[in-house]
């Protein structure tokens, strides 16, 4: 299959890399939560679809950010060397994968609760084929490429096929894995290819009292991707018990989407004082690296949550974390 033409490889490197108009500083000085609905977006690329970047003055490892596909509209073709993942914020419309070593492309209908994740530097486009706009939130690795790669224009230009993580994508059905019991990390893990639908209302396996979930590590569990760490988490507020919460700290950051329900985040950074910050369906929020944190779901409720971390780059270098103190909020 041929290389798609349309935008330049710097126009393509402004449309995915580059900073939208709309600053959170607008706004506030710090966002604890946006609601991604809502949230304003800009045109403010060459590709001229609105955008807004989520987070710039927080995250560090991570991109994030919205982006609006009018009615009828489409992104421009393009691909990257930075890990992605794709929640489906509203609208309806279909994604285009594809490679320069396969005659056929994939293709991937979704609707608003979907998740996708293209394998990397695989070519893809968004379709919008509703009569309204369609969002969605895009959470990427692209700043450890920049980290390593400064030059503008690299991470959209090169030609290499990664063949393992296209045929991952293509052939994994989303499932999970035999592996583990009850109280076990392993009891929610899940393999999945370049699609994983309706993650707001599909169900999911218990992992303890009180807590369900889908784990998606970064060894080649999503699309092949050996970066970017993804789960979802639901929690009863009855059952979910004091013993089994407590405040933790990492090195990677996490961005949080609320997908049902509500609840509260207690936060601590070092040398600050306990907040708690309340949240509720289409919220997100952020949690920034090595950050004391603890997710609740509100008394009398479930709430479910999607969480995106670059954990696997830190995982790979021996750096886990994990810090637990005691301390809570009353």
């Amino acid at each position: 299959m041929s290389v798609p033409t349309g935008l330049s490889f710097a126009a393509a490197a402004a449309f995915f890399f580059g900073t939208a108009a709309i600053n959170a500083e607008e706004h506030s000085p710090v966002l604890e939560t946006i609601r991604i609905a809502e949230y304003p977006v800009q045109a403010a690329n060459d590709a001229g679809l609105p955008v807004a970047l989520v987070g710039e003055d927080r995250l560090q490892q991570v991109d994030a950010r919205i982006i609006e596909i009018p009615a009828g509209g489409k992104t421009p073709p393009h691909r990257h060397l930075a890990e992605e993942i794709i929640y489906v914020i509203a609208g309806r419309g279909h994604t285009d994968m594809w490679v320069p070593t396969r005659d056929r492309k994939a293709r991937y209908d979704w609707q608003a609760g979907d998740l996708l994740s293209p394998s990397l530097n695989t070519w893809h486009q968004h379709v919008n084929s509703s009569d309204t706009a369609a969002r969605y939130l895009s959470i990427t690795s692209g700043p450890i490429t920049r980290n390593v790669f400064p030059e503008g224009g690299f991470a959209t230009s090169s030609n290499f096929v990664f063949e393992d993580r296209w045929q991952q994508g293509v052939n994994q059905q989303a499932e999970y894995t035999p592996e583990g019991g009850f109280e076990s990390s392993e009891v929610v893990r899940m393999r999945v290819g370049h699609y994983l639908p309706d993650i707001v209302g599909r169900e999911l396996r218990q992992r303890r009292q009180g807590a369900w979930g889908i784990t998606i590590l970064p060894e080649g569990d999503l699309a092949g991707n050996h970066v970017l760490e993804m789960e979802v988490r639901e929690k009863d507020g009855e059952t979910f018990t004091d013993a089994q919460a407590h405040l933790h700290r990492h090195p990677w950051e996490v961005v949080y989407v609320v997908l049902a329900g509500e609840g509260y985040s207690d936060l601590r950074k070092d040398g600050e004082a306990l907040r708690r910050v309340h949240w509720r369906a289409g919220d997100l929020f952020i949690v920034e690296a090595n950050e004391y944190h603890d997710n609740r779901a509100a008394p009398n409720t479930r709430t479910r949550y999607l969480q995106v971390k670059a954990a696997g780059y830190f995982r790979g270098i021996g750096n886990v974390g994990g810090i637990v103190v005691e301390e809570t909020a009353d």
